[in-house]
């Protein structure tokens, strides 16, 4: 069911997010189970993401700084949304090179999946956001060694090492 809607974009003044839109109280009501949506943005950018706790029993998507500039939005502009259930199986589109290691790599497959849904959409994230495909290759090496030596304690300082390390160059 795809839900349709208009607010506006709020400086969220927060270290962790910097701007959010929060979505109507009828609307989280038909949302009560849903953690992950696919949200589209002024008909223009589509993206996965949370329906995050606002804190007062209300929930909001959170738009970084670079998507926020993308859009061309400014804190205050109204925003138009289209929300649907995100089915996939990550939260987030798994990157061609991540899964090209994970299938031939039994310990690496067992292990990723082993990790919570959070971290797993971080690794995915971490992966998929470089546009150079050999970039993306370099950073899914690097994941897939990481996981295979860490287990379920994923050290994203260590991780972001590892992306610097001529091993990975």
């Amino acid at each position: 069911m795809l839900h349709k809607f208009s607010a506006v974009l709020v400086n969220s003044k927060s270290k962790i997010r910097a701007f959010h839109i929060d979505v109507p109280k009828d609307i989280c009501d038909q949302l009560l189970e849903v953690k992950r949506v696919v949200c589209t943005v002024n008909g223009i950018e589509t993206f996965q993401c949370g329906l995050l706790p606002d804190g007062s029993g209300g929930r909001l998507i959170s738009l970084n700084k670079q998507r926020k500039k993308k859009l061309g939005l400014e804190e205050g502009d109204l925003v138009d949304l289209e929300l649907k259930k995100d089915d996939s199986k990550y939260g987030l589109e798994m990157p061609d090179e991540m899964l090209e290691l994970l299938k031939h790599d039994d310990m690496a497959w067992r292990k990723f999946h082993d990790l919570t849904p959070g971290k797993q959409r971080s690794l995915l994230y971490l992966v998929g956001k470089p546009k150079s495909k050999e970039i993306r290759c370099r950073k899914a090496m690097a994941v897939v060694d990481h996981v295979k030596n860490v287990g379920n304690e994923i050290d994203f300082r260590q991780l972001n090492e590892m992306f610097k390390s001529d091993k990975y160059k």
